[in-house]
């Protein structure tokens, strides 16, 4: 029993985990491998709606900490906490994961001021090519079923309704999935999947690094996917930084969840003129982030 009163305390008031990443990225894989801590209250889906609220008529996901009043960025967190299943006695962290957050990183910051911040960059020639196959796949309504439920309520008719509105002006039409970057609905028009989705990639990995830059190394912690998924190292550097309590718990569910196999799919689903594309398209950024 007092083992158990000693894992709460050090839980009381612990900062909320953000994770920041491109879609597919393996930013889900995360998020449920941390949220086997009893100490970690995850969100269990993106929550793009409840992070657009006061700027739902943005053509785009990039906007400001400025966009919002303090009123609008305290009732957003109040949204978050309640998707989130948090306790009443203020035991338990936050943990938030929505890909788009990579494009308003300063906004996050100031609805989430304590927050501890978990970058996680994957190879962008992965990403683009399983961004690709997600975008072409079509949506499964079992699954936004599910989402709808778990989520607050407000928000949740509140987006559909900007949603409604915007198919019916016509100005929904092309709406792209992920992140939306600014010009990517121009981009959908002129570009081929494989080029939004590389230039999806690069928008975010790029205005995330630029603003978390900001924030100093004390709150933010960048992590590899191709290391996170390698072995157990780059997880319990991870957790440690994070203070989780109970470390073995969360690499019990890591052992269970890890998949490898499709790390070098990208290498054989491309064309020769496929990679040509992508190289030209995210070769700098490729070879800053160390990728060969």
């Amino acid at each position: 029993m007092l083992r158990e009163r000693e894992s709460r305390a050090t839980v009381v008031g612990a900062p909320p985990i953000v994770i920041i990443g491109a879609a597919r990225s393996g930013t889900k894989f995360l998020r449920d491998v941390l949220a086997a801590s009893e100490a970690v209250h995850a969100i269990p889906y993106d929550v793009n709606m409840i992070w657009r609220l006061g700027n739902e008529r943005s053509d785009s996901d990039a906007y400001g900490p400025d966009s919002l009043s303090s009123r609008e960025c305290s009732r957003i967190r109040r949204y978050l906490e309640k998707a989130g299943r948090m306790r009443d006695d203020g035991t338990g962290r936050l943990l938030e994961k929505s890909v788009s957050n990579t494009l308003r990183v300063g906004l996050v910051d100031r609805v989430l001021p304590d927050a501890q911040f978990v970058h996680l960059v994957r190879d962008g020639r992965a990403v683009a090519e399983s961004a690709r196959r997600q975008w072409e796949s079509s949506s499964e309504p079992g699954y936004l079923a599910r989402k709808v439920r778990s989520l607050p309520v407000f928000p949740t008719v509140r987006y559909a309704a900007s949603q409604l509105l915007e198919r019916v002006t016509g100005r929904g039409v092309g709406t792209p999935w992920g992140p939306r970057y600014p010009g990517v609905v121009q981009d959908m028009a002129h570009k081929s999947t494989l080029e939004v989705c590389a230039i999806q990639w690069r928008e975010c990995i790029g205005r995330a690094r630029a603003d978390l830059d900001g924030l100093g190394p004390a709150r933010v912690r960048e992590v590899r996917y191709e290391a996170l998924v390698a072995d157990e190292t780059a997880l319990g550097s991870l957790t440690e930084w994070l203070g989780i309590p109970d470390p073995e718990r969360v690499r019990s569910r890591f052992r269970r969840d890890v998949e490898t196999d499709g790390l070098d799919r990208w290498k054989r689903a491309l064309t020769p003129d496929e990679h040509v594309v992508l190289d030209i398209l995210l070769g700098s950024m490729l070879r800053e982030l160390g990728y060969a």
